[in-house]
């Protein structure tokens, strides 16, 4: 009924007449003070409001003295029950102690036993928390996580609070809050990348403002959205559907405004109405046990029992307790869409009744999501196709490394392994070896062993593979640079062997001081629902420290290697050792720098990471794998037939053409003039030694003794000729992997390969290349004992069957 009914109804009969006054307190505590005593101060002889608890304390507070009866549809606050503070307070809507237990009815209804609890610091969420922490234990309901925040929190308090959502073991978020703060904690928890999927809410009966609240913001609600659809709010029973006086209500709202709106939008509307009826009820009353000049004079001694008077209300039957709290009936809403729904509703002996309506949690779905946090184990687990695959790999090429060194060593004796050297070749498998079976320390969930050499088995591998590298590197510069040098003892294999040992060495024992003073033991955390297990050590710093140095050192290794690459990058070596160095390197910088910045630029987790690191590490030490070992085992062999039989067996592709010049059987080009003084023409397929990717061109050469310089002729007739200087032009006779051709070097360009026909023709070549003055290049195995080791010698050059195997150690 409206007001006019209510006093046709009530007042009139009894000669009274009410007339209503609105004020408006902004939500604001002064103002809501100030408007209610410019009420009392107007005449009022009971007012209604306010919205919030601690709003109608504060005018409760102000009025006590004038003896006015205030009547609120929404403050739930227990602290309102207290007579001895509010002895003129009362309400038409449950209290916070009643919805604290049908909250925790609600929870062991759906079996969710393992909660956290998240409430507001005022007198509603205190009123709230205190009740539910009371029965918690009679309803067998565990609380993993209480915290208390502010109604205006500070964003630190509320990340915090996510953040501590994120490590509990329950996947239950009860909230004791006003609806901003519940959708500022959604928001937070959607910024922070929790799954919303993986969680349930239980609210209060603020989940009735949720749509209102999320229809009035103007920026985007899709990310606390996605938490709260599906959130479920314990309700008191506003609109009583089967009461007389709702259809009343409801057809005469609609028969004025043309709308729903006050069943749709309106929240607590119809407890205000209620709370005008009890007003009007009240007020009459006492003006019949008082007389209406005390009441208009507010000199009574009226209490709460004379003002109160039970009646029927478009709410349902309104009953007061002795504080004057509602006596009322609750269902359980939930957030679908734009609107809630009622989806179970609860008796007054607590039991709960599906409204036939289903339950839709976050995500839609409609089973009874657990209370549990599914955890999920973050680590490269040894039965995950892509792990698999990669210790595969890594142990197929572990083996194979074993075996090539084998096979090798069983052809020691031969001039190429004389040339590799065996020293280098264990020295580089070791490494290989090692850093190929890193990925399986790195897999799986870490043992005690593996938290031991976890990234020391990658240190030291990369170590000794970088010596290796290195040392081999050096040796070229240095004899290539300085050709008297190609005799000092300081480039002899023992030499070389103990500069290459010394970091491993070194890094063998920061292993052992590691692995003793502060040993690693496998340690899990678990943070958002994810396991992951880490090598924690017993004194992180003295580890990290030494870590730390080894790595380092493992840089400074690589950066050498880079720098002596490149200084020797433009040299020819027998076996194109030089092009196959600076290919290893470049792979292994490339990588190294592709694998850091994705360690340092994207979220990594413990299962990327194991990719990561573990691609880094194989890679690069297979292609290194390839250019300095396995590349001979194919070769070795039959140079080794070779070797014994003295006959030379071409296995190389020529470029498809034929030299322009021909040759006499006494080593003499035909049509050119044998003299010194003559220049010599012939056109044979060329391309550059030390470039994987070069193509074979046909390019003419003239060696012209009187000027003492070789042309090269450009492949493109509109270019100049390639001039170089005699005097310090060498001519590598013996090209193992390219038979008949030689090799001409010059410094500041790229060596040079000329291919032949015939072996005659290399021959004679080689006769008027020796006869002009180019020095021929001898050099020889890797051993120290065996002489020159790629100095360059006489102009006498040798048929390439009979010199020595050449090149640098």
């Amino acid at each position: 009924m409206n007001l006019a009914q209510l006093n046709a109804e009530i007042a009139q009969p009894k000669g009274h007449n009410f007339s209503l006054t609105f004020r408006d307190t902004n939500s604001l505590r002064v103002t809501g003070v100030s408007r209610m005593l410019e009420l009392v101060d107007a005449g009022a002889v009971a007012v209604v409001g306010d919205l919030y608890s601690d709003m109608t304390m504060s005018q409760a507070y102000a009025i006590a003295r004038n003896r006015v009866f205030q009547c609120t549809g929404s403050a739930t606050s227990d602290t309102l029950s207290n007579k001895a503070e509010f002895p003129y307070v009362y309400r038409t809507v449950p209290t916070d102690s009643y919805q604290a237990v049908v909250m925790l009815r609600t929870l062991q209804h759906l079996g969710w036993t393992g909660v956290n609890v998240i409430s507001a610091t005022s007198s509603y969420g205190t009123s709230l928390l205190s009740t539910f922490n009371q029965y918690a234990a009679q309803y067998q309901i565990t609380s993993y996580l209480q915290t208390r925040l502010d109604a205006s929190p500070k964003d630190a308090d509320v990340q915090a609070v996510v953040q501590q959502l994120a490590d509990s073991p329950s996947r239950v978020i009860v909230t004791m809050a006003d609806v901003d703060l519940l959708y500022r904690i959604a928001t937070e928890a959607a910024r922070q990348g929790l799954n919303p999927q993986d969680w349930v809410w239980l609210a209060s009966e603020t989940v009735l403002l949720l749509p209102q609240f999320l229809g009035s913001l103007t920026n985007d609600t899709a990310p606390a959205n996605s938490f709260l659809q599906g959130i479920l709010g314990t309700s008191p029973l506003e609109q009583d559907a089967s009461a007389a006086r709702y259809q009343t209500l409801v057809q005469q709202w609609k028969a004025t405004y043309n709308n729903s709106i006050i069943t749709d939008q309106c929240v607590y509307c119809f407890f205000f109405h209620a709370c005008l009826e009890a007003s009007v009820r009240g007020v009459v009353a006492l003006a019949d046990k008082f007389g209406t000049p005390a009441v208009l004079a507010r000199t009574h001694n009226a209490t709460l029992a004379d003002f109160l008077v039970p009646f029927d209300s478009a709410t349902g039957p309104v009953r007061y307790s002795a504080s004057g709290d509602r006596l009322g009936l609750y269902q359980i809403i939930n957030l679908q869409g734009a609107a809630t729904q009622p989806v179970l509703s609860v008796a007054a002996d607590l039991s709960m009744t599906p409204t036939g309506i289903p339950i839709v949690y976050t995500g839609g779905k409609t089973a009874v999501k657990s209370w549990r946090t599914e955890i999920s184990v973050s680590v490269p687990s040894y039965s995950s196709p892509g792990v698999i695959v990669l210790l595969t790999v890594s142990a197929l090429s572990a083996v194979l490394v074993i075996g090539t060194f084998v096979y090798l060593f069983t052809f020691r004796k031969s001039k190429r392994v004389r040339h590799i050297g065996v020293p280098f070749l264990m020295a580089f498998s070791v490494g290989l070896v090692a850093n190929l079976l890193s990925p399986f320390v790195w897999a799986d969930i870490p043992t005690e062993a593996g938290c031991t050499v976890s990234s020391w088995l990658a240190i030291f591998g990369s170590c000794m593979t970088l010596s290796a590298l290195g040392m081999k590197a050096f040796r070229i510069v240095r004899i290539y640079d300085n050709r008297i040098l190609a005799n000092s003892k300081s480039l002899g294999t023992r030499h070389l062997l103990a500069r290459m040992v010394i970091l491993p060495l070194a890094q063998i024992a920061m292993f052992i001081v590691s692995a003793t003073v502060a040993p690693s033991h496998p340690t899990s955390s678990v943070s958002k629902a994810v396991m992951t297990y880490a090598c924690t050590s017993t004194k992180p710093t003295v580890a990290d420290a030494l870590a730390a140095v080894a790595g380092c050192a493992d840089l400074v290794l690589l950066l050498a290697n880079v720098y002596l690459a490149t200084k020797i990058r433009r040299t020819h070596t027998t076996y194109l050792e030089t092009s196959f160095i600076a290919m290893s390197i470049h792979h292994l910088t490339l990588t190294v720098a592709i694998a850091v910045s994705l360690l340092l630029l994207l979220p990594v987790n413990a299962v990327s990471g194991f990719y990561i690191k573990s691609v880094a590490v194989v890679y690069p030490n297979l292609v290194a794998f390839y250019a300095m070992t396995l590349r001979h085992v194919h070769l070795v062999r039959r140079e080794a037939i070779e070797d014994s039989d003295g006959t030379i067996v071409s296995h190389h592709r020529d470029a498809g053409s034929s030299s322009n010049s021909e040759w006499t059987a006494s080593g003499q080009a035909s049509g050119s003039r044998s003299t010194a003084a003559k220049s010599i023409t012939g056109k044979f397929a060329m391309k550059r030694s030390n470039r994987f990717f070069a193509n074979w061109e046909m390019r003419s050469l003239t060696v012209v003794p009187f000027e003492g310089v070789i042309l090269v002729g450009n492949p493109n007739p509109d270019k100049p000729s390639l001039a170089l200087a005699i005097a310090t032009s060498t001519v590598t006779t013996d090209v193992p992997e390219y038979p008949m051709c030689i090799v001409l070097s010059h410094r500041g360009t790229d060596p040079l390969l000329v291919q032949f026909v015939s072996e005659l023709e290399q021959k004679s070549w080689l006769t008027v290349l020796g006869k002009a003055g180019v020095v021929a290049r001898q050099s020889q195995s890797g051993s120290r004992s065996s002489g020159s080791g790629g100095k360059r010698s006489g102009p006498v050059p040798q048929a390439p069957g009979s010199s020595k195997s050449g090149g640098v150690g």
